[in-house]
Parts: C-alpha cells; structure tokens; sequence
C-alpha cells in the first residue's frame, strides 16, 4: 500500500500493518498522521492508556518522538519499564525507544516540530481542529507572537484543555515578560483565569488602559488590587483619568491611595463612584468632594448631580441644606444615607430631599433603616406625608439616647 492508500483508510489496516516486518518511509509517515491526528478509537496519543499500547504493538516502534512525546509520561515510561510481561518487544526495541526520547528531548524544548508548525495568519476552522490535538509543549513551541496575539479568541472559543491554556499562557508570559498588552488583556478569554498575583507582581503596569483593561478582566478582586497596588507603586500619574479608570473599583482602594486623592483629582473625574463603597471610603471622600464641587453650591442642580455619588458620606446638616433645594433625591441614593445622618432628618427633611420620588419611600418603609427613622418620629409628623406610614410615636413621647446603650437604642418616656 501506498502512503496515500493507508492515509485514506485511516485505522482500518492498522492492526495488518502492525505484522509489517518493514515499512516504507512513506508508510510511516502516512501511519504517524493517522495516529497524530487523533482519529482513531484509541483517541489523541495524549489520553492514552496501557491497554492503548498494549494494542499497538510494534507500530509503536514507528509512532516517532513527537507522538511518543504526547504520551502521558505517566503511562508510556511505566509501560516501557514492563513491556517484557505485556508486549512482543525485545529489549533492544524498548531501548530504541528510549533513546529516541532521550535524543530528541532536548530539541523538543527549543525547536517547534516541522509537522506541527502552523501558518503564519488567522487560523481556519480545519487548523483550529488540529490545535485541539497538540500537546501542550508543542503548542508552547510552535504558536508564535504573530499567530498567538491574532488568533488569541480561538482559545476561548474551542475545547482545549487546562494544560494546553497553560502552555498558551507561558508563550504569552514568554512573549510580553514585563505584561501584556491591552489588545492582549481585552481578548484572553479563559486564559485570564489563569493569571495570578504573582504575574501582576512582575508586570510593569504605568497605563491607565492597562489598568482598565485588566481590571474589567480579571477575576477576583484580590486581583484587582494588586493590579492597583502595582500602578500606584510603579509611581505612574495618579490624576482623574485614573479615577475614571478605577469608577466603581475605587472601593478597593487602602487608605495611603485613598489619601493621594485630591478635590481637584475628583473635579476633574467623571466617572467616579464610590456609592457602593464603605461608610469609611465614604466618609474619607465626602468632604474632598464638597470642597471641590463649593464652585457650584449655589447651583443646586449641577452640585447635587456631581456631590450625588458621595452623599453616602454626607452628615445631617448637609442633607438638611439640600432638603431646601429640590433636589429629587432618588430612592436608592437616599437609602444609601449614613444611617446616624438619616437619623437627624425630620419628615419635612426628608420630603425636600425625595421631592417628586417620596412616595418610593413607602414601597421601602420595611427596611430595617427606614424602620427605624419612622420609629424616631412622631406619628402625626409623619401622617404629614400622606404615605399612610404607621409606627411613629405617639403624641406626647419623647426619644432619648442612652449613653450607656448604642446610638439605635432608645427608650419612651411619657
């Protein structure tokens, strides 16, 4: 049989074959592609067992380096160490075998093999398929910066292992030693679950659209803060670019970042919003924000758009003030309160700051918050509302705080 022949036939006159005393060379290769292909029942060389090569028999004599180097170690070094109880191979075999591996490891570590190499543009849905049967070594060897970055989707959009995505992954931290770029960051895919603190620690990150790209990428936030960690160490610009970049992860800030915040960084940020932060980041960003917006507190419209997403650190005189100017505060904002500012509000207070959206504030009157203010007003203050809130105190009660009890305690005294 020609190559050809035993090529189109695929694994049907493998076992005939193997009774071959000797073979051409253009049989060989054709063999060695069925088996590389991983079209077989046995599967791709790599999910081999011993009972696998037990089948084999002398064809495994021809497999080549390459096909015997995708062999689970784990498998093909124990077999060959047995191979006089379970196969037909003499010592001599068993012992070409093993210095065909010896003798080719070394390549193997620096050189792609010439079957394995892969064109040089986007891969089709056919070379894609062959990817999926490459070992991980061969896909760290062959798959070059060029193919890598442009094809890095096929990745994430094709069934390959764990152990092959680690081996993608040490070409890309072979490839960009000091950390990849934000084209590479945007488009990992599954590979950026395999990116740990200890890549973050060695990356150089001076880029605000590196920092972006990696914090909407990767996948805990331990991560992210080491990605700011890392920026704010490198002593790139910390400005309101950086804010904006950060947005709603500025909750992950420690308090020497947060410190290096400035009212003008927050005046000139735009998108920055701590509204889900900590009572403390709150607390601590506030009053920078007050004092950078006061340009504009007599512009109650613009200042309350900007001062908005910082309210959760507001103190009751401040809402109070705000109470006077029609401010339609929405409901959540109002529930995100500092709950011992929210305390010092009167219902006339509060029905300046909701406006138009006070009648939310009956769809939330069971929140342990708003409870607890309308368990501190008096009933008639709050039948003012006209929401039908129930619970207040009764005409001619009083609240005061124990001091020996905490700030939600109270007691009634006629």
């Amino acid at each position: 049989m020609s190559g050809d022949s035993i090529a189109a036939t695929g694994e049907k006159f493998l076992k005939q074959l193997s009774q071959c005393q000797h073979l051409t060379p253009d049989q060989i290769k054709a063999i060695q592609q069925i088996f590389s292909n991983g079209n077989t029942s046995f599967g791709p060389p790599s999910t081999w067992t011993p009972s696998v090569l037990d089948q084999l028999s002398q064809l495994i004599l021809i497999l080549g380096p390459s096909i015997l180097q995708s062999i689970p170690k784990n498998v093909l070094m124990p077999w060959l160490k047995n191979s006089n109880l379970h196969s037909d191979l003499s010592k001599n075999q068993v012992g070409r075998i093993r210095e065909s591996l010896k003798s080719s490891r070394t390549k193997r570590e620096t050189e792609c093999p010439k079957d394995k190499a892969i064109p040089e543009e986007i891969l089709n849905e056919d070379q894609i398929d062959e990817l999926l049967f490459y070992s991980p070594m061969d896909l760290k060897l062959c798959l070059t910066k060029e193919i890598l970055v442009n094809n890095l989707n096929v990745f994430s959009e094709n069934a390959f292992t764990y152990e092959q995505l680690q081996a993608v992954k040490d070409k890309l931290d072979e490839i960009f030693p000091k950390g990849y770029p934000p084209a590479v960051i945007s488009n990992l895919g599954l590979i950026e679950n395999l990116i740990d603190e200890k890549n973050i620690k060695e990356w150089t990150i001076n880029s605000t659209i590196t920092v972006r790209a990696l914090l909407n990428s990767v996948s805990s936030d331990e991560l992210r803060i080491a990605v700011i960690q890392r920026y704010t160490e490198s002593g790139a610009q910390i400005d309101s670019d950086f804010l904006d970049v950060l947005g709603p992860y500025i909750c992950l800030l420690n308090e020497g970042q947060l410190s290096m915040i400035t009212e003008r960084m927050i005046k000139m940020a735009t998108l920055l919003d701590p509204s889900n932060c900590s009572s403390a980041i709150k607390d601590h960003l506030y009053p920078k924000a007050k004092r950078a917006f006061s340009d504009r507190h007599y512009e109650y419209s613009e200042y309350y758009n900007r001062i908005k997403p910082f309210l959760g650190g507001a103190p009751g005189e401040d809402l109070r003030a705000l109470s006077k100017n029609d401010v339609n505060m929405d409901i959540q904002t109002f529930l995100g309160l500092k709950s011992s500012s929210l305390m010092e509000l009167t219902p006339e207070n509060v029905k300046g700051l909701l406006g138009r959206n006070l009648n939310n504030l009956q769809d939330k009157q069971n929140i342990p918050l708003i409870r607890e203010w309308i368990q501190t007003r008096k009933q008639s203050d709050l039948n003012s509302l006209g929401l039908g809130l129930q619970g207040g105190l009764p005409e001619g009660f009083v609240v005061l705080k124990s001091k020996t009890t905490r700030a939600s305690t109270f007691r009634l005294i006629a």
